[in-house]
């Protein structure tokens, strides 16, 4: 399995690291995983000023305090990961390199902050969530579970899209631990109340 976690040294952002690293089942195959930081470029005018190298150093120096962390996080738990960094502006690059990776998983975690409190996610979430069709897992920041395998909802609809969803817990399982506990969802409408005359008084 492969993983690509974009990261931003949030506590969201560390949720979804100790997520990954809790699970006790996936590790025994050694997954694939590489976290991805973005850094937002310096003014140019800043750049021109203190030169290229600075600047390089910069990037480096800042992208490392996210990164090392997370890498020492997954290494205690046994899983080796890969890790890099681009600049520009978080949302779109994340976006466009999720559209172009050929993860299994996309794993985060999300503010929620910005906007409206963004609906349901952050800004970020909702710009690799537009940018690609890779299966995308959000983490808001509640603790690791301290049991490997995990109780899963599934919400069914009929569509191709909860089909989908099953087929990628079936294929992922190992993510989900040894034996997870399965509760599959559908709402029914309420059909007594559209067949309801309507109120005439």
């Amino acid at each position: 399995m492969r993983l690509l976690m974009p990261i931003d040294g949030s506590r969201f952002s560390k949720a979804a690291v100790a997520f990954i690293a809790s699970r006790a089942t996936l590790i025994q195959n050694q997954p694939d995983i590489e976290l991805l930081n973005a850094q937002f470029p310096v003014p140019v005018r800043v750049a021109s000023a203190v030169g290229k190298d600075m600047v390089l150093s910069y990037y480096k120096s800042e992208a490392d305090k996210v990164v090392e962390p997370a890498l020492e996080t997954l290494r205690r738990a046994g899983l080796p990961a890969q890790a890099r960094y681009v600049v520009g502006i978080p949302g779109v690059e994340l976006g466009k390199i999720a559209a172009a990776d050929t993860a299994d998983l996309i794993v985060m975690g999300s503010h929620g902050h910005t906007g409206f409190k963004k609906l349901l996610f952050g800004s970020v979430t909702n710009a690799v969530l537009a940018s690609c069709t890779t299966p995308l897992l959000v983490l808001r920041g509640k603790p690791a579970p301290k049991n490997d395998s995990l109780k899963v909802a599934i919400a069914l609809d009929g569509s191709k899209y909860g089909v989908a969803a099953v087929r990628f817990f079936i294929k992922n399982r190992d993510l989900f631990g040894a034996a997870p506990m399965v509760t599959f969802i559908h709402v029914v409408p309420n059909l007594l109340n559209r067949m309801r005359p309507a109120n005439t008084d």
